[in-house]
């Protein structure tokens, strides 16, 4: 019997917010649009999502990133 979409149009994880199902994986896994506080988009398995394994379109680690660097710079000039 396959399975039910959860409905989780309008939900927030993270920064993302889920705006649409488009599909499924290979592996029946729907597959929902989202976008993110930034203005861009990503589409993402709904086990994904749940699980806290994507917070962002890519965003926040190119944050991440850019603040490490930082911070290795500064103790660097110190």
């Amino acid at each position: 019997m396959p399975r039910k979409a959860l409905d989780l149009k309008g939900r927030e994880f993270g920064r993302l917010t889920v705006i649409e199902t488009i599909g499924k994986t290979k592996t029946g896994n729907y597959i929902w649009h989202c976008t993110c506080t930034c203005g861009g988009t990503k589409d993402v398995a709904a086990g994904n999502l749940n699980s806290n394994a994507i917070k962002s379109c890519g965003c926040l680690a190119r944050e991440r990133r850019e603040e490490r660097a930082a911070a290795k710079k500064e103790a660097c000039l110190a």
